[in-house]
Parts: C-alpha cells; sequence; structure tokens
C-alpha cells in the first residue's frame, strides 16, 4: 500500500524543490489551495504587521493645526469661553451645535470633548473621570485620550489593508501566471492538463517566495519592497522549474534518470 504523506509535509518538500514544484502539481483540493494561499499571504504580513505597530500614531497626525494652536494658549480659563484667532474654546458645549473658529475644543457633558482641526478632522472623546484643572492638563488629557480609544482601531485598521493588498497581489499574480501556464496546454509542448493544475504549480513555488519575501519585511518593514522581492523570487522559482522541466513529465522523467545515472556513476568512480 502506498503511504500518503500530510499535505503540509508534502507541500514543504514540494515548494523548496525545482523539480517537484512542477511534478507535485496535482493532489491538493480546494480546501488546501485556499489554506496555502492564506498561509502564504499571513507570512508576508507578520513582519508588516509588526512594523505598524511600533509606528507612532498621534494625534498631530491627523489635526496638526489643532495640536499647534492649543499647546499655544497659555492661561485659558476653564469656566469661561475664550477666542483667539484661530482657535476657540467653551466649557458649556453642547453636542451638533455649531461653533465659530478653525480649531475648537468644546466641552461636553458626561466628561467627553469635541475637537476640530481647520482642516476638516473632527472628533468626539470620553475623558477620565478626574477633571483636569488648567487648560494645557485638558489638552494633554485629551491627546491621551485619543491615543487610547483611537490608536487601536487605526493600527487594526491599516494591519487589515495591508493583509488585504497582500492577498489581493497574490491571488492577482497566481490567477495570472495559472491562466498562462493553462494555455500551453493548447501547444502540446507542456503537460499541463487543466487550470487547477497550473494553479497548484503557481502554489508550489509561493511557499519559498513568502518566506524569502517575509525575512526582507523583518528586515526593511517596506510593504512595496517585500512585494517585489516576493514576486521576483516567485518568477524565478517558475524559471528554474522549467528549465529542469520543460513543464513536461516526459523531459522532468529524463532529467530525473539523468541526474540518478550521474550520481550512480560518481559514487562508482569514488569506490
Amino acid at each position: 500500500m502506498k503511504r500518503t504523506d500530510p499535505y503540509l509535509f508534502r507541500y514543504l518538500g514540494t515548494t523548496f524543490s525545482s523539480r517537484r514544484i512542477f511534478e507535485n502539481r496535482q493532489g491538493a483540493n480546494f480546501f488546501q489551495i485556499i489554506l496555502t494561499i492564506l498561509a502564504c499571504t499571513a507570512l508576508l504580513a507578520m513582519p508588516l504587521a509588526l512594523t505598524i505597530a511600533k509606528q507612532n500614531v498621534s494625534l498631530k497626525t491627523y489635526m496638526p493645526n489643532w495640536v499647534q494652536e492649543a499647546k499655544a494658549q497659555k492661561e485659558i480659563s476653564l469656566t469661561a469661553s475664550h477666542r483667539s484667532n484661530s482657535f476657540f474654546f467653551t466649557p458649556t458645549g453642547k453636542a451638533g451645535k455649531t461653533y465659530n473658529g478653525e480649531n475648537q475644543l468644546v466641552m461636553l457633558p458626561n466628561d467627553r470633548v469635541f475637537l476640530k482641526d481647520k482642516n476638516g478632522y473632527s472628533l468626539t472623546l470620553q475623558l477620565p473621570h478626574k477633571q483636569p484643572t488648567t487648560f494645557q492638563a485638558l489638552v494633554k488629557s485629551a491627546m491621551s485620550s485619543w491615543e487610547k480609544q483611537y490608536k487601536p482601531l487605526l493600527t487594526g485598521g491599516k494591519i487589515l489593508l495591508t493583509n488585504g493588498m497582500l492577498l489581493i497581489s497574490n491571488v492577482f499574480i497566481l490567477l495570472l501566471g495559472a491562466l498562462i501556464l493553462f494555455a500551453t496546454r493548447k501547444t502540446g509542448f507542456t503537460t499541463i492538463h487543466s487550470f487547477r493544475e497550473s494553479i497548484q504549480l503557481m502554489l508550489n513555488a509561493l511557499g519559498s517566495a513568502s518566506l524569502i519575501g517575509m525575512i526582507i519585511g523583518f528586515l526593511t518593514g517596506d510593504i512595496a519592497l517585500v512585494l517585489l522581492i516576493q514576486s521576483g523570487a516567485w518568477m524565478i522559482l517558475l524559471l528554474l522549474s522549467f528549465l529542469q522541466t520543460r513543464f513536461n513529465d516526459n523531459e522532468a522523467s529524463k532529467n530525473l534518470k539523468k541526474q540518478k545515472k550521474g550520481a550512480f556513476t560518481h559514487d562508482k568512480a569514488t569506490v
């Protein structure tokens, strides 16, 4: 009875061999193909997600004018409204009310504040229950609350967007390459007989290419460079597989016999 290796071990033994990339182009079901695409995408996503998580995200990135003007304000009473050339503050604001002033800080009921930058960006924050006693303490409390309430959301959104870009890129190149390989069946030059075979052939080369991309990702954290290196490695692996097998089972068998014969001759000469 022929022993069947689990798909994971079979794939790992395939993706690092240019000959097996072509020869092991059959056997994976639809579920295994999807899982392999997701796993290879995850390899690229890990270093990039780590880079994004380490990035310094501050309120100044989104509200630069507000932060500059708020920090420039000196002694402002927290019990009376204040207006300067480009900044407006009021301690008795109401949600939904429109106030004059380009950069605004409006205190709302229930320990909330409304912030608006003259660039149009605005938001509402929940402050800690311990009320600040000075205006600058209020500004610092608002900025600290923004980091706690919005930074996880923004970081998570960037990571999801990056993962989506990586997945779309992998699927696009996979399908495009598979279509090109599938089209060669009409020439009789290759022995690729189905679209699934061409997909799995492309997928077999994706694993090691993604591993190379992951290493570059940990070193640089640059998504454009990671995609460039991964795509280049992917194409090189396919080229090496073609040079060794010509994507033809007969040619692959001939080359394998030559390699075995050469190894046997070398061993015999050594003895």
